[in-house]
């Protein structure tokens, strides 16, 4: 059985409630299309994407060097499978951007730096032959 598909409403509200501990930081939520909302920061933001038409989302963090996955600041033994359906997938990363970049919400950004170098390694690798 598929998950319902939500209205930008319901997305929105989502990312509200999922995200607010960020809003009560001082964090702005605006929206950029119909299904994707930035969490504007003083040194980054978080940026909640609805893919998949309506069945996946993605969060990403982003400063003035670009965007990096989320999943480059959740340590590896902490990384899960996200739960089915595009609204619990936002409360689960919205969980692990509170459980897992608390350093970077108290504006210590050297993880974030980190994070940039490696997802430029990744990005650049030459394609493995297979």
């Amino acid at each position: 059985m598929s998950e319902r598909v939500p209205t930008s409403q319901e997305f929105e509200a989502c990312c509200r409630e999922a995200f607010s501990l960020l809003l009560s930081r001082g964090f702005t939520l605006e929206p950029e299309t119909e299904f994707s909302r930035r969490l504007r920061g003083r040194l980054f933001d978080v940026i909640v994407q609805g893919e998949g038409y309506g069945t996946i989302a993605s969060v990403s963090l982003s400063d003035p060097r670009g965007r990096v996955p989320l999943s480059l600041l959740v340590p590896r033994s902490e990384r899960r499978r996200p739960p089915s359906g595009q609204l619990a997938q936002i409360r689960f990363f919205a969980h692990q951007v509170l459980a897992h970049c608390t350093d970077l919400i108290e504006g210590r950004t050297e993880r974030l730096y980190q994070a940039h170098a490696e997802w430029e390694r990744i990005s650049r690798a030459p394609a493995r032959k297979r």
